[in-house]
């Protein structure tokens, strides 16, 4: 092999370092880029993007698969922006929509065919305009259909319900599905008939057909499959070749001309990022100026026991017997809540039973040796420091 060939290309320091700093922030841009890169899936509940148990991505497949063009809408003012003439609505989380900004959703909804609403609150059904009043529950066990409705079959049955819902007194046309037994007997003042999770009511004054559904988690991936949960959501959302998914956004929570409190703003997120990404580069900058790592070994190397030996001097010299009983006593005490199987916050006095029916010994014995008062000479100490350890020995040997 010739020389020639055997001899490294090392490059000048100034070309290694403009590399460096060419490579070094095309690398972090690259990962950032792929950290952030959007994944086209949502952990948001309710969310057709969202595959989890609390997601609704299995549903809209479903209707996707019958034809249903459905489109999702992240905020009131892109619903308000969508082409909702001739297809149905639905307000599948009417969580951050504030009551406020109901009567926006009816006047961006007012062209559609019908409008399907997902567990509202009695103030939101309030500026509905709906003649129906809700009534809040946590489980209502299993709900035949109970009715006769486009929507529902005679031998459907839903599982799981949020709200129940009733017709009010002069109602006409609206139908209540899914009644809870009994629920009409014990109906509030102001409302008629039994309380049900599907309640649908004619179009009036401009609002189309409105149909509220108490049962949020029949439309979940986690129970779309029970009952007949499939079968009613897709009768209810599917009756039009569009469905216009809207998901309400924390903004929606403030109506328009009412004072809101300050937020973060827009740019806050991507400055922390650059700044996160600056710290980095200078890291790694500043670690390269550094160097490798050098272990250097120690001058000296004291062994345990020589240590213990020094400080127990020490405690000798002072003549600190109180603090070197303290110290004793202590560390046995520990030792014997472990063995005893106690817990380590229990006090001394909890111990002085299981301890003298384990080692044998009396347990006023065991309660000098632990309680007792503090020695007033060396060899009393001295004394002390083996009747602690013949305790734990006979407590451990038991």
């Amino acid at each position: 092999m010739s020389a020639a060939a055997g001899r490294r290309t090392v490059l000048p320091p100034t070309l290694r370092r403009a590399l460096f700093w060419i490579v070094v922030p095309l690398a972090v841009a690259a990962l950032l880029a792929l950290v952030t890169r959007d994944s086209g899936r949502s952990e948001r509940p309710d969310d057709p993007a969202n595959p989890e148990h609390d997601g609704t991505m299995a549903l809209a497949r479903v209707l996707d698969d019958h034809g249903v063009d459905v489109q999702v809408v992240g905020s009131l003012a892109d619903l308000e922006r969508a082409d909702t003439a001739g297809v149905t609505v639905l307000v599948g989380d009417p969580s951050d929509l504030a009551p406020g900004n109901v009567g926006r959703v009816l006047a961006a909804s007012r062209g559609a065919d019908h409008l399907v609403v997902v567990g509202p609150s009695s103030r939101q059904i309030e500026a509905l305009g709906v003649p129906v009043s809700t009534r809040t529950t946590s489980s209502v066990g299993r709900l035949e259909a109970g009715c006769e409705s486009p929507l529902v079959r005679p031998g459907d049955a839903l599982t799981a319900s949020t709200a129940l819902y009733r017709a009010r007194p002069g109602a006409e046309g609206v139908r209540v599905c899914f009644p809870q037994p009994g629920s009409a007997a014990g109906a509030p003042a102001g409302s008629t008939g039994p309380a049900g999770a599907l309640v649908t009511v004619p179009a009036a004054d401009g609002r189309p057909e409105t149909t509220i559904l108490g049962a949020r988690e029949i439309l979940r991936n986690g129970q779309i499959r029970e009952s007949a949960h499939a079968g009613v959501a897709v009768r209810a959302l599917g009756r039009d070749d569009r469905l216009v998914w809207y998901l309400s956004a924390p903004e929606d929570l403030f109506v328009a001309g009412q004072e809101t409190p300050s937020v973060v703003p827009a740019w806050f997120g991507p400055a922390m990022l650059l700044l996160a990404s600056a710290v980095v580069v200078l890291g790694i900058a500043r670690g390269r100026r550094l160097g490798p790592v050098v272990t250097e070994p120690l001058p000296v190397v004291v062994r345990a026991s020589e240590t213990t030996t020094s400080r127990a001097r020490l405690y000798r010299r002072s003549r600190d017997r109180a603090r070197m009983t303290a110290i004793l006593r202590t560390a046995t005490t520990t030792r014997l809540r472990s063995a005893l199987a106690a817990d380590p916050g229990a006090p001394v006095e909890a111990l002085l039973e299981p301890a003298a029916a384990l080692s044998g010994l009396e347990p006023r014995v065991v309660h000098d040796r632990l309680l007792g008062p503090v020695p007033d000479s060396d060899p009393a100490l001295a004394r002390l420091a083996t009747d602690l350890s013949d305790l734990e020995k006979r407590v451990r040997h038991r």
